[in-house]
């Protein structure tokens, strides 16, 4: 039986299937990743700050699998990535351009006051080498070295194999509003006290959001 549409939000569309994926000890898919990413930037303003940029899950693929650095910038071009002091990318190990799924999400954050990528994983650095692979393709467009060093952020750690998009979506949340209050990303430490608990209720508290904008 098909999933019934459930919510049009932006650019996000979501199904019934989606929310169980949250709702249950479920792997998030990149369309919750983009929705809960867009809901952040139009509830924290972002959308006015010209500084700070979510990248949909969709664009850091094409980041990852595009061979040709022109053809990238073109698509890159609407986000003005070089203009942005803060870029945060949500980072998946799937190798294809054609086909959804993967296992494991993180969190790439470029800071353009210190030039630095810093990667948030939370379950011990598995993502690094997808993230450097990310970081070195992006660099050019940032107007930073290719070879720039990915440094490794204070990320709390996953106590199962599903909930790594919740951290992302987690950890983004903290170091944007830490951001707001004028703090440097590569220098956070909000996001370790991140629990398995506050993991656990967030995936409530993001059901219950999308359930009233549906509802509305």
């Amino acid at each position: 039986m098909a999933s019934h549409r459930l919510l049009s939000y932006g650019d996000c569309l979501l199904d019934e299937d989606d929310l169980k994926l949250l709702q249950g000890p479920h792997w998030l898919n990149d369309k919750l990743i983009g929705f809960a990413f867009e809901y952040m930037t139009n509830t924290l303003s972002l959308a006015s700050n010209s500084d700070i940029v979510l990248c949909c899950a969709e664009v850091v693929q094409l980041i990852k699998m595009c061979g040709n650095s022109q053809e990238l910038a073109l698509i890159l071009e609407s986000l003005d990535i070089k203009a942005k002091k803060h870029v945060f990318l949500p980072v998946n190990d799937n190798a294809s351009l054609e086909h959804t799924g993967g296992s494991h999400w993180s969190l790439l954050v470029y800071e353009g006051n210190s030039r630095s990528f810093t990667h948030y994983d939370s379950a011990n650095q598995m993502n690094h080498s997808t993230s450097a692979h990310i970081a070195s393709r992006l660099a050019p467009l940032l107007g930073v070295p290719a070879d720039l060093p990915v440094q490794e952020g204070n990320s709390p750690t996953q106590e199962n194999g599903y909930d790594c998009g919740v951290y992302v979506i987690e950890i983004t949340k903290v170091l944007l509003k830490e951001l707001m209050t004028g703090k440097s990303v590569s220098t956070s430490n909000g996001i370790s006290d991140l629990s398995s608990s506050q993991i656990k209720q967030a995936r409530k508290e993001w059901s219950e959001i999308i359930l009233n904008l549906a509802s509305v």
